[in-house]
């Protein structure tokens, strides 16, 4: 499993976050719960937990993309970057 991949992508979203500039309120808070599932989950010594929340966050990612602006190319990069890997793997 591509951890160290996933906590890259990871961090990238949380530098990405730290300037909310261009997000709507609710399209910030699915990137930030989705973060911090994800973060637990790298966490968790049980891949199986994980597993079980890959749908939930992978939802959370793509709602937040759908109302992504155009004038946010390295957010909405980092974002289809993790779901590109959390569909290709386990969690």
């Amino acid at each position: 499993m591509p951890r160290t991949e996933i906590r890259e992508l990871v961090a990238q979203l949380r530098q990405e976050l730290e300037d909310p500039f261009s997000l709507d309120d609710a399209s910030l808070e699915l990137l930030i719960q989705a973060r911090d599932d994800i973060e637990q989950c790298l966490e968790l010594s049980s891949e199986v937990a994980c597993v079980e929340r890959k749908p939930t966050i992978m939802g959370k990612l793509r709602a937040a993309t759908d109302s992504l602006q155009t004038g946010r190319p390295g957010l909405t990069r980092t974002v289809n970057n993790l779901l590109e890997v959390l569909a290709g793997m386990g969690i």
